[in-house]
């Protein structure tokens, strides 16, 4: 077996980083060659001679600290690379390249049926070979990322066919991006002008605080007792009221805030929750007393509440109206991404 791997190309796109490639070559000197260009490249190699070890290799390999597999296809005696490859992935999920002096077609045919990675002719140059290794890498990783969007892509639909009665847990970003919620919340809460955050129904943050006060979050929400409050107060706004959004004064220092319920086929799932605003007639002495409750410094939780926006309470019952029509809307978006997933079940049933 002839081979003839010239010095060592080091392109911009093929830094190895510390991956570890398991080398499967019969001949020592061609084997020597091989590890010489891919140690000089930055990878971690560890050699073997025969089929048998590179499967005995990987087989005891209990951290999978090997990435990639270089494997000659021609073994000599005993177990040749393709027998070897298949039992590998039998064990798991790895690139494997093959090295081959052979062009012809029924030898193509003979690693396509076994590997998506392709196959470099021996004597291609230590270009080719590293590039084809890289490309391995990059193969491997975007199939990996397609698997795991398969598989989340299962699990959703799995969750979103489940019947939604009182004793079944569905996650809430099996119903919405949260990513898409997040730019919906950010953006109405900049145009009211109003803190908002979507949470559980007990209160507990889903999504990231938009235009959020110091008085609230920089000061009361730093407390313990005001945090629990504050979760409290969030639980209470955002119960499911058919007749509307629920307009109060929140349960810690008396502020106004809104609520609407989110729901998924008459189930509450979520609140969406906007305020921090204050008007006129809000009490300051309530505000004081209460920072002294949570254990606030009275000072600097006074300052904090003058910097609150003032709203006529009439310009905030107008916008707590606006925001039960988004979260009808998010109702309904909900339920429409349910009743898909049960016909995409369905469709994959039949």
């Amino acid at each position: 077996m002839n081979t003839s791997i010239g010095p060592a190309a080091n392109p911009a796109d093929t830094a190895a980083g510390t991956r570890k490639i398991l080398l499967a070559e019969d001949e020592a000197i061609i084997a020597l060659a091989e590890e010489r260009l891919l140690r000089s490249s930055g990878y971690e190699v560890v050699s073997v001679r025969s089929g048998e070890r590179a499967v005995e290799e990987i087989e005891n390999d209990a951290g999978r600290s090997y990435d990639l597999v270089l494997m000659d296809i021609d073994m000599g005696r005993g177990m040749d690379g393709t027998e070897a490859a298949r039992k590998i992935l039998e064990l798991r999920e790895m690139p494997i390249v093959f090295l081959t002096s052979h062009s012809e077609r029924e030898m193509v045919e003979r690693v396509r049926g076994i590997t998506r990675y392709g196959y470099v002719i021996k004597n291609s140059g230590s270009f080719v070979l590293l590039s084809s290794i890289n490309m391995a890498f990059e193969l491997f990783a975007e199939h990996e990322r397609t698997l795991r969007s398969e598989r989340a892509l299962r699990e959703r639909v799995l969750a979103l066919t489940r019947p939604l009665d009182a004793g079944t847990e569905i996650a809430f970003d099996e119903l919405f991006d949260p990513e898409e919620l997040q730019r919906i919340q950010d953006t109405f809460s900049e145009v009211a002008g109003v803190a908002s955050i979507i949470t559980a129904p007990d209160g507990t943050p889903l999504t990231r605080p938009s235009n959020f006060t110091r008085l609230c979050f920089g000061i009361i929400r730093k407390t313990e007792q005001g945090l629990r409050n504050c979760y409290k107060s969030d639980a209470a706004l955002g119960a499911y009221d058919p007749a509307g959004p629920r307009v109060m004064q929140c349960l810690s220092c008396g502020l106004w805030d809104a609520g609407a319920a989110i729901t998924v086929d008459g189930r509450h799932v979520a609140n969406w929750l906007i305020g921090q605003v204050r008007n006129e007639g809000t009490d300051r002495d309530r505000a004081i007393r209460y920072a002294r409750e949570i254990g606030a410094d009275p000072d600097d939780f006074l300052a904090a509440f003058e910097e609150v926006p003032v709203m006529a309470l009439s310009d905030f019952q107008r916008i707590a109206r606006a925001l039960q029509v988004f979260a009808n809307e998010l109702s309904t978006k909900a339920y429409q991404n349910v009743l898909q997933a049960r016909q995409m079940a369905r469709n994959l049933e039949n």
